[in-house]
């Protein structure tokens, strides 16, 4: 359905603070009429929206990573869209774009802040998995960052997730060792199968931390952390000298209001001569264009898989990223429009 036939753009708003886990009533959908695109900007029917865990914080009335979402606000949120109406040279109807169009069916946005991508090279969920942002912070925190070398061990926690699992294979396409931690055999069953991992440990299983060992009997040498807590504790004592413990996300804080568990002690930081380092992928943007080539390079050798979790509708988004949140998805969740 084109704007030229729908009247109106549905979207899903922000009207309540979570209180721990996100609810689907913390969101309420909305219409309000499409957009018409000013001078420099371009008119995006969405596609593909994506659900993300780094949303959960900024749901918060504060929140220093990105800026709090501001209540009765449409979602932010990378997504896949076709132009409608171009009053941007750098875009024409037609055109297949991502970027910043949040959960909405319909929205403006300058040309500049939205990329061409080409169906041609990649199916659309690809796109939002394999080449999106997941994927390639995954890229940068490892290969610019974590700088694993031939024979060293690289652990990534939410290994069944979007980012974890592009970590494990870039991992291996560098020649390091792979282990994943997820929760639950069967997620851990499909890290090793699907993945390629050299083995994925449950850190909901009595024995976690002996099978953590037994999974690194050389130690960790890489540690890509994106849950924190008390996976985040057992991973550092297991560093080895000179390790990297690249800090992507805190997952099991997201939903804390306050009263934040204690951290590992950082003694080890000094006679381990440890490097601890967070980041954000949106330092990195220019290098883009540079991870989608090396992507699909390595997608066409077999080498660099992935999968989605697609929700139908756009009315469902709320439910699938209180779903995607708790673990009930295996890959890269998205909501087809």
């Amino acid at each position: 359905m084109t704007a030229a036939t729908r009247r109106h753009a549905t979207q899903i708003k922000l009207v309540a603070r979570p209180q721990g886990h996100p609810k689907p009533g913390d969101f309420a959908i909305a219409s309000a009429p499409i957009p018409v695109p000013g001078e420099g900007e371009i008119l995006v029917e969405t596609t593909y929206l994506s659900l993300d865990p780094a949303l959960r914080p900024r749901m918060n009335e504060v929140s220093a990573y990105a800026g709090a979402i501001p209540l009765h606000s449409t979602i932010p949120s990378p997504a896949l869209g076709v132009v409608l109406e171009s009053r941007s040279p750098l875009h024409k109807p037609g055109d297949h774009v991502s970027g910043m169009f949040g959960w909405q069916s319909h929205a403006t946005v300058q040309g500049s802040e939205a990329r061409r991508i080409d169906p041609e090279r990649a199916v659309l969920p690809r796109w939002l998995s394999l080449l999106g942002l997941s994927s390639f912070t995954a890229y940068v925190g490892l290969v610019e960052l974590g700088r694993p070398k031939p024979g060293e061990t690289v652990v990534v926690s939410a290994a069944a997730g979007a980012t974890g699992a592009a970590v494990g294979q870039i991992a291996k396409i560098l020649g390091a060792r792979a282990v994943g931690i997820a929760g639950g055999v069967a997620k851990c069953r499909g890290v090793v199968d699907v993945y390629g991992f050299d083995a994925c440990v449950d850190y909901k299983a009595a024995d976690f931390l002996k099978q953590l060992d037994a999974a690194c009997p050389d130690g960790i040498d890489v540690d890509f952390e994106n849950v924190g807590g008390d996976i985040l504790r057992a991973v550092y004592d297991r560093m080895n000298q000179d390790g990297r413990v690249i800090v992507c996300g805190l997952v099991s804080e997201y939903n804390i209001d306050g009263g934040f568990p204690p951290g590992p002690s950082l003694w080890p930081t000094v006679y381990k001569s440890l490097r601890i380092e967070g980041f954000r992928a949106s330092r990195y943007f220019d290098r883009v264009p540079e991870f989608i080539d090396k992507a699909l390079e390595w997608s066409q050798a077999g080498l660099f898989t992935h999968r989605e979790h697609i929700t139908e509708g756009i009315e469902n988004a709320p439910q699938a990223f209180v779903d995607m949140l708790v673990g009930r998805h295996f890959g890269k969740a998205m909501v087809r429009i």
